[in-house]
């Protein structure tokens, strides 16, 4: 990590004074424009952390609307689908999107995909739901790969689905 990225997480997970901070020495020491990747995944925190202190970035707000626009556009090309595998199964959602709600934490940071847990003996069924949903596993593994070494030896797997949705 450089210092320019360091200066990003510091002002991402920092209180919001020390946040202020750190983004204006950021602002004040590099190009936006040739900004790390990390930018992009932490600028919504930043932006929280700057309108908590009083001090709003556009630049900012700007990474916070996009990423929250692209999170709630993947949670509803995936509702139904997580509504039907819920519906049978208890069902727990996990890491970025199980914390998320539907006000303003979906804009913190892009989901990359959708993660939910069903106990390991569902796996197989839910695997099935998935795919009569238009899911695809990843790598195109079969069921008894899933059931036999994936879930044994990972305990997840990505499915797709035409439009790009990702179910983990």
């Amino acid at each position: 990590m450089d210092e320019s990225e360091r200066l990003i997480a510091l002002a991402a997970l920092a209180e919001p004074e020390a946040a202020v901070e750190a983004w204006v020495t950021w602002r004040a020491t590099n190009d936006i424009v040739e900004a790390s990747a990390v930018l992009g995944w932490a600028g919504g925190y930043i932006h929280r952390n700057l309108v908590a202190a009083g001090r709003p970035d556009s630049y900012l707000g700007g990474i916070f609307r996009y990423n929250w626009l692209a999170n709630n556009r993947k949670v509803l090309a995936v509702r139904d689908t997580l509504r039907e595998i819920a519906g049978r199964w208890d069902t727990t959602l996990l890491k970025g999107f199980g914390m998320s709600d539907s006000g303003q934490s979906r804009g913190l940071r892009p989901i990359a995909d959708l993660d939910f847990l069903v106990a390991e003996r569902h796996v197989e069924a839910a695997s099935g739901l998935l795919v009569t949903r238009g899911f695809e596993p990843l790598e195109h593994a079969s069921a008894s790969e899933l059931a036999n070494r994936i879930v044994p030896q990972r305990g997840s797997w990505n499915y797709r689905d035409s439009s790009g949705a990702d179910l983990d």
